[in-house]
């Protein structure tokens, strides 16, 4: 089948593709490339590059939370961002659910109530504590609380 002369599959729609990512990721913030992919259909290849131009326009913002590097529109404030984040891992969801339901809780605590390793854990507790979104206890690196002061206003965990 062809358009124009030009068969379809070689018809390349640059400026829309980008508007079907940006969207996506204002309907989804904090959602990362791989994310993206699958729920676009679109390849590595195609999101990597468009992403680039979104990025260099200064549409899209990106965020590094250990390996994963999130993806958020721009204009949110860095605390949605970190927000956005966290909520984005079911783990990290799940800790600071435990830690708002039991602030006292230790690392060995929250691992055991929640089915982690405690190296698992403690590397979740690291990166909400490098995001400020909780705090070490007198007795760290065993205690830790959430960082109400964080959470942009209004917002809270269920």
């Amino acid at each position: 089948m062809e358009h124009g002369g030009i068969p379809i599959g070689k018809i390349r729609d640059g400026p829309r593709t980008r508007e079907r990512i940006l969207g996506a990721i204002k309907a989804r913030p904090g959602q990362n490339k791989s994310q993206l992919c699958g729920e676009l259909g679109l390849g590595w290849g195609t999101v990597s590059h468009h992403l680039k131009i979104l990025c260099k326009s200064h549409l899209v913002n990106t965020h590094r939370q250990g390996r994963t590097v999130r993806l958020f529109p721009t204009g949110l404030s860095p605390k949605h961002v970190l927000w956005l984040s966290a909520l984005e891992d079911h783990r990290a969801v799940a800790i600071m659910m435990s830690l708002r339901q039991d602030p006292s809780l230790r690392i060995d605590d929250l691992a055991d109530r929640l089915g982690f390793s405690r190296k698992t854990v403690r590397k979740y507790m690291a990166l909400l504590h490098q995001d400020d979104l909780v705090t070490p206890q007198r007795d760290w690196p065993h205690n830790y609380s959430l960082r109400d002061s964080a959470f942009p206003p209004g917002w809270r965990l269920p």
